[in-house]
């Protein structure tokens, strides 16, 4: 005897036909959303672009949505790029910046942003964003390097072992070393400069990358965009790919 038959004294199979599963409301409404994006999707493969925004507009609109991963919201951009709708893309990209603050969200933020130059052939404007989503990667891991060390001090305070914690942080530093060599600055760099054509700037910004990198692991800086571009642009005017005002 099953367990059905033990409790209502039925068999388990006619049981099976009346008992509907149990889906909360908030499955189904993030079943809808996930859905919706899907059907997005489609609509992109079949080029019908319009199509597909108002599909992924709406699925953003939907209950669930909210649990979209960053690299699900990122398609917003890439509907209104496919539409030649560059104002609305790069507007939905400042969206994502001003809601998603951390440094390891907005990494792949700014390397979206840098493939929708490169797919405009804006090469050299590509370089800096390209930059900045590597910066915010490194910048990420030096955030996981303060949180280790205050968890050691917080392990102190109470008495508990750190030994474990201390194993972390040995491997999150040895990561943040590395990020800044010489060689892995110019990987990052290699595939932007070569697109823009622009590799005899290769060395002067990988020697300014490293001073940034410098401050973040050794001084605390927080980098911002602004500090790239600027850094950019010095180097594009000196090598003369830009006019000084």
């Amino acid at each position: 005897m099953g367990f059905f038959d033990f409790m209502f004294g039925k068999e388990d199979k006619d049981i099976q036909k009346t008992v509907t599963p149990l889906i909360t409301i908030t499955e189904i409404a993030e079943s809808k959303a996930n859905k919706l994006a899907k059907e997005a999707t489609q609509l992109k493969k079949e080029k019908k672009y319009e199509e597909a925004l108002a599909k992924f507009l709406l699925a953003l609109d939907t209950k669930g949505s909210e649990k979209f991963s960053i690299q699900m919201r990122l398609r917003l951009p890439m509907y209104y790029q496919l539409l030649g709708r560059r104002d609305d893309s790069w507007s939905a990209y400042q969206d994502l910046l001003h809601t998603y603050l951390s440094p390891f969200d907005q990494a792949p933020i700014y390397d979206k942003m840098r493939l929708q130059l490169q797919r405009e052939k804006s090469y050299m404007g590509a370089i800096p964003y390209g930059i900045f989503s590597f910066i915010m990667g490194t910048q990420g891991h030096q955030q996981l390097v303060n949180k280790t060390i205050q968890m050691i001090d917080e392990h102190n305070q109470m008495g508990l072992d750190t030994k474990s914690v201390k194993e972390m942080l040995k491997i999150d530093m040895e990561r943040m070393s590395n990020n800044y060599t010489k060689e892995a600055v110019a990987n990052i760099l290699d595939p932007l400069l070569k697109k823009a054509k622009m590799a005899n700037i290769q060395e002067p910004l990988i020697k300014g990358i490293s001073a940034i990198g410098d401050d973040i692991q050794f001084n605390e800086h927080t980098s911002h965009y602004l500090e790239v571009h600027n850094l950019c642009k010095t180097i594009y005017m000196e090598f003369g790919y830009l006019k000084k005002a």
